[in-house]
């Protein structure tokens, strides 16, 4: 009896370390946050501790499917953050990518992001808000790596950091694990966003199993500074410059000084990068 007591505990100490609400994964006090990708599609996570989704208008049909409310906990497996959600018609589970600023979801079975969105203090309202654009993806022709890792017919290529999509990162390409291997690229704006890792839905053991930088050079025309990383595929953004003509465009180098080391495979990964978001800055109350 007293070892089924113990188990029970046990149980109940595991579920309370591993399921949370987004308040405690972001570390913030505010009782309400909302996500949004336009103004007919909101993830609202309410005083409540519940998720309401308002989608009901939006063009596509898996996310209008969702529209509602549910009961909802983020469990961490390894380094990942999963987000499960549920009520009378819907039970679902998606891989999360999440930080004070942005919410990415992923189904199993797909390679695309199911859903993004942006934070904003309003719930039913895109004042505050600003989205990803295209162009702020690092996707330029100046873009360039000092290698990439070539697996068979598969590259792992520099402009991977492009996108967001399942198992395609940037991995540096020399023997080792990459120290001192670098992207460089022109940008504008005072800050960008990187994502860490090799990082793939349906093989999240990936992530471990390889390296993941764990302290950058950074270097531009006028300046050069250190910066380490959190061992996390959530997305950190690096400040280069605190003041900036946002129309200065401007040279960056990036380069892989230090790595948290993969439990299988060397090779360093680096998921994907953004630059600076920030358009509209003074409606931004966060």
């Amino acid at each position: 009896m007293k070892k089924f007591i113990v188990i029970l505990i046990l149980c109940y100490l595991s579920s309370s370390l591993f399921a949370m609400d987004i308040q405690k994964i972001l570390g913030v006090k505010s009782n309400e946050i909302t996500y949004a990708m336009d103004p007919v599609e909101f993830f609202y996570f309410n005083e409540n501790k519940e998720l309401e989704i308002y989608s009901e208008d939006s063009l596509r049909k898996e996310i209008n499917e969702l529209h509602g409310t549910y009961l909802y906990d983020f469990k961490r497996e390894g380094k990942f953050f999963y987000l499960e959600i549920k009520n009378e018609k819907v039970k679902e589970k998606f891989l999360v990518l999440v930080n004070e600023e942005f919410l990415f979801l992923f189904k199993k079975g797909s390679k695309k992001v199911f859903w993004e969105g942006h934070r904003s203090i309003y719930k039913n309202n895109i004042d505050g808000l600003y989205f990803f654009y295209e162009e702020e993806w690092i996707k330029n022709k100046e873009l360039k790596a000092s290698s990439e890792l070539k697996e068979n017919e598969k590259k792992y290529a520099v402009n991977n950091l492009g996108t967001l999509e399942c198992g395609k990162p940037w991995i540096e390409g020399v023997t080792g694990n990459g120290k001192g291997e670098y992207i460089k690229y022109r940008i504008k704006g005072g800050k960008i966003f990187i994502f860490s890792g090799y990082v793939d839905v349906d093989k999240p053991e990936l992530y471990i199993q390889n390296s993941r930088p764990k302290k950058l050079l950074i270097e531009t025309d006028d300046k050069k500074f250190y910066v380490e990383l959190k061992d996390t595929p959530n997305p950190q953004e690096i400040i280069i410059y605190e003041k900036i003509d946002r129309e200065k465009e401007y040279n960056i180098k990036i380069t892989i000084d230090e790595v948290y080391p993969g439990t299988k495979y060397q090779d360093t990964c680096i998921n994907a990068m953004a630059g600076d978001f920030l358009f509209g800055t003074d409606k931004l109350l966060y």
